[in-house]
């Protein structure tokens, strides 16, 4: 059976007068007010959910990651025939890190090139710091120990904390768990891919603790990190050993 056009009219009043009177009063979780310092302080984001979850958002004793941080910039941008001609096939003392070399919080080894120029040394990344990717899904490391010189790519923000305020290893476990990725979501902003803007990085909120507490959970991170390293190694020998079975 076709609607007759009495009906279809209909439909679209009961919308319409739904949505007007949304529009009179706030409706938790659906409409809310907003003002022109409001659409300022969330980078003119047209998003519903940037000024209806934005107490849901808020952290606990937060601080946000621009009061604890003493650099933030970001990786160099090549473009893809710029990375070919930079790429060696031999390991040399420098090396590239793509996002898809950011992995379980750590980094895993990027491309080798020939050489960074004098302008890339802005780029170069050092233990300690702070990787956060600038597209989802987002991605967060710290920067561990190295044996390269390593610059990172133009999606990925490196951030250098003020190690007496925050732990790098709290702040990246905190924004891997379920809280941590809902906020870098939410400061996020684009329609089918989410972008982190500087100030979003800024903006991000950490709950604050003790620092004897932060160092605590690192060490215990870190502890974690070597019992995986060395379950993982013996899954690799047992592995090669199936592998061999047939093999001889």
């Amino acid at each position: 059976d076709f609607m007759k056009e009495s009906d279809i009219v209909e439909v679209v009043s009961d919308a319409s007068t739904e949505i007007m009177e949304r529009l009179e009063v706030d409706v938790e979780g659906h409409s809310i007010s907003v003002t022109h310092d409001m659409i300022k302080a969330q980078e003119s984001s047209w998003l519903s959910s940037r000024y209806t979850l934005a107490d849901e958002m808020k952290v606990e004793n937060g601080v946000t990651l621009g009061s604890t941080m003493k650099h933030l910039r970001m990786g160099k941008m090549l473009r893809p025939s710029d990375l070919d001609a930079m790429t060696s096939t031999e390991p040399t003392p420098y090396q590239y890190l793509r996002v898809k070399d950011i992995n379980d919080g750590t980094i895993e080894c990027g491309s080798y090139i020939f050489k960074i120029e004098g302008e890339d040394e802005i780029a170069v990344i050092h233990e300690g710091e702070l990787l956060i990717t600038r597209n989802s899904p987002f991605k967060v490391a710290v920067v561990p120990t190295l044996t390269t010189t390593i610059i990172a790519n133009h999606n990925t923000y490196v951030i250098e904390l003020d190690k007496k305020k925050l732990h790098p290893v709290y702040v990246m476990l905190y924004l891997q768990s379920k809280q941590g990725m809902k906020q870098l979501e939410y400061r996020a902003t684009g329609d089918r891919i989410s972008i982190l803007s500087r100030n979003a990085v800024k903006e991000l909120e950490i709950p604050m603790i003790p620092i004897d507490e932060q160092l605590k959970i690192a060490k215990q991170y870190q502890a974690l990190k070597k019992e995986l390293s060395k379950i993982q190694a013996k899954e690799k020998a047992v592995r090669k050993c199936i592998k061999s079975i047939m093999e001889g």
